[in-house]
């Protein structure tokens, strides 16, 4: 499986770590979150604030029931621009084929890897466990590769103010991983 392929499954075991079942929500558009200079004073604040918006993401996915619409809008409002897209996208992939989805990401390590207050983005370095997260067709096969890496090493951006998440990709460039 290709290391984009690696990420999609990982981004899958975050975006839906509940159980899936149900039908397509019809919801508005997320808003964009505006972006201030001004709303952290310092890189050790952004960091903060980064890190409790990855942990409400990943707590929201974990908590995440497709068959909740409530569930589905709680998770989808922490993220926007291609994130939202990209969960939104998937939550309807997996709703679709009927997939079930058990187990828990568990964020193991976040770093900082980018503060730009004036730009009103954070990037953090962020290591996940997903080593528990399964998912199963209708019939009850696994749908995970059986070459998905249990750690995940990936960079979370947040942006805006209040922080959203707005994009997460695997990365070569650090390894969030090592200890």
């Amino acid at each position: 499986m290709s290391r984009r392929g690696h990420v999609l499954s990982a981004m899958m075991a975050i975006a839906v770590a509940g159980s899936i079942v149900g039908c397509t929500p019809q919801s508005a558009p997320s808003p964009s979150p505006s972006t201030s200079a001004t709303a952290f004073s310092s890189d050790a604040e952004a960091f903060a604030a980064a890190e409790a918006t990855i942990r409400r993401y990943i707590d929201a996915s974990n908590a995440l029931q497709l068959d909740d619409n409530a569930s589905v809008e709680a998770f989808l409002s922490i993220s926007t621009g291609t994130q939202h897209t990209f969960d939104k996208e998937r939550v309807e992939s997996y709703r679709s084929r009927g997939y079930t989805v058990s187990g828990t990401t568990s964020l193991l390590r976040v770093e900082r890897d980018a503060v730009s207050i004036t730009g009103g983005t954070v990037s953090l370095g962020i290591c996940l466990d997903v080593s528990d997260v399964e998912v199963r067709d209708s019939s009850g096969r696994s749908v995970i590769s059986p070459d998905r890496p249990d750690l995940q090493n990936l960079i979370a951006v947040t942006a805006g103010y209040p922080l959203q998440v707005l994009s997460i990709e695997g990365t070569t460039e650090i390894d969030s991983c090592l200890g």
